[in-house]
């Protein structure tokens, strides 16, 4: 009787444990945005820190530019390491609009 209790209960946690992957990853593919970088782009790269990080630290690297697709997420950058960045650590670069900055010493 102890033991068709056992295989009982492991079954249940194992149904549960299965729902929750199910509910985890249901979340998180819903706030996922979509990421795909052709050759030629240029994207901001996380910044890795190497010790504490202060609020001012800046939190994405100088822009790269996308050399080659890798495969789904992956992306071979032209910078000064020879490493293959996850998607989850690219960002497109931002242009900024000419409205942004001051017309001073600019000649129309």
């Amino acid at each position: 009787m102890n033991v068709d209790f056992i295989d009982e209960a492991r079954e249940i946690a194992t149904t549960r444990v299965a729902m929750y992957k199910a509910r985890m990853a249901k979340a998180y593919n819903a706030r996922v945005r979509p990421r795909n970088f052709q050759v030629g782009d240029l994207v901001l790269r996380k910044a890795e820190a190497s010790g504490p990080v202060g609020k001012l630290d800046p939190k994405w690297e100088e822009p790269y530019k996308v050399v080659e697709i890798v495969n789904e997420g992956a992306y071979k950058l032209q910078q000064r390491r020879k490493s293959v960045p996850h998607i989850e650590r690219c960002q497109p670069q931002e242009v900024l609009h000419l409205s942004s900055f001051s017309r001073r010493g600019f000649s129309p």
